[in-house]
């Protein structure tokens, strides 16, 4: 089983020992919602979940590869950076175990990269508002 620094284990194909799923229940909500697609830690493009284990999650984008956002987030836990959401939730709950999923993407042909930005944050939003996100129910600080 592969674990990156606080994370255990990460939930994107092909890390070892995850589990592959196309759907993902909000705790928050309780809404099952299905993704309909197996997500790879190198797409693109994407709008993803990371959920603590007290239920407690950020929404995410990235125009990278997801390997790298998560890699970053992980980097920023380790050097106690304030302005990363995560860090801040495991600096007051004393816990650093995060589960990552993708939750949504840009499909289609690929437009320049101003174009993505838009879309990803339209995405991103919609993600936001539908499992309410924002502090104090999720970790984001603002839409």
């Amino acid at each position: 089983m592969t674990y990156l620094w606080g994370v255990s284990p990460v939930a994107i194909v092909p890390i070892a020992g995850v589990t592959k799923s196309k759907e993902f229940s909000s705790n928050n909500t309780g809404n099952v919602y299905n993704i309909g697609f197996f997500a790879k830690c190198g797409m693109d493009c994407v709008i993803y979940l990371a959920t603590c284990t007290c239920s407690a999650f950020y929404i995410g984008q990235t125009s990278r590869p997801l390997r790298l956002c998560i890699s970053e987030h992980l980097i920023d836990m380790r050097n106690k950076k304030t302005s990363n959401a995560l860090y801040k939730h495991t600096m007051i709950h004393k816990h650093v175990s995060f589960r990552f999923i993708v939750t949504d993407k840009i499909m289609g042909n690929r437009m320049n990269k101003a174009g993505w930005h838009i879309i990803l944050n339209s995405k991103e939003k919609k993600w936001l508002i539908k499992l309410g996100g924002l502090f104090p129910l999720g970790l984001n600080d603002h839409l």
